[in-house]
């Protein structure tokens, strides 16, 4: 079967919910705020564009080559379709390594709420207890869940879907309803449809969390011979 070089179809929304979960970061920003050296909004934002751009380029060339190599049927963890070699034990040693590394980002805008609460009203032996048993609670629902869905595919694409309906849309809609001074008619529709669009596209990924390569090959355009 051929890939798909240009063309819609139901899988992707569920591409679209797999992007918001590589690039919605939007609850991570307040704690890499806080951790920048000679902080400011300027700084900040030009970290950001770095950061973003660099991102865009790896998953793009991450998702075009497994495509156009593994063709319409690669797996949701492309690493599963690599042949058993050595190269590919590294590769999936490599990941590991990688979750590690995003584990801090991920966990300190989870902790973060409860360490401040903590700091506020009890002492310091408390406030780190009341830390650990969060982060250890974190790590045992994700071990859980990873027991119950094996499949990274589903986890990417409603994990993608959740962050855009609540991170990049309900959350902002919500701040920007209440706690902005703008109150003017067209803020406050542009604030409902930006809310209304994130649960609009959370839905969709939930329904719609596979590839659908048949409906994609219907729909092709323009398609690559494998």
């Amino acid at each position: 079967h051929g890939s798909c070089v240009l063309g819609v179809g139901k899988g992707s929304i569920s591409m679209l919910a797999v992007l918001g979960q590589c690039f919605v970061v939007q609850m991570c920003v307040l704690p890499m705020y806080e951790e920048l050296e000679d902080r400011n909004p300027r700084t900040f934002k030009h970290c950001l564009l770095i950061a973003f751009g660099v991102l865009a380029v790896i998953f793009g060339l991450f998702a075009l080559l497994g495509y156009l190599t593994f063709g319409p049927k690669v797996s949701g963890n492309a690493l599963k379709d690599l042949p058993h070699a050595t190269y590919t034990a590294i590769a999936r040693i490599g990941t590991i390594l990688v979750a590690s590394a995003l584990y801090p980002i991920m966990a300190i805008p989870m902790v973060a709420p409860v360490r401040n609460m903590a700091s506020s009203r009890y002492g310091t032996s408390c406030t780190k207890l009341l830390t650990t048993l969060t982060i250890f609670a974190i790590v045992l629902t994700s071990y859980i869940f990873a027991l119950i869905v094996p499949d990274l595919l589903v986890v990417n694409v409603i994990g993608g879907a959740l962050c855009v309906g609540v991170f990049a849309s309900v959350g902002p809609g919500l701040v920007g309803l209440y706690l902005t001074r703008s109150e003017g008619a067209s803020w406050k529709a542009l604030m409902y449809a930006l809310i209304l669009f994130g649960i609009s596209n959370a839905v969709a990924g939930i329904v719609f969390p596979d590839n659908y390569e048949g409906d994609m090959a219907s729909h092709c355009a323009i398609s690559a011979v494998q």
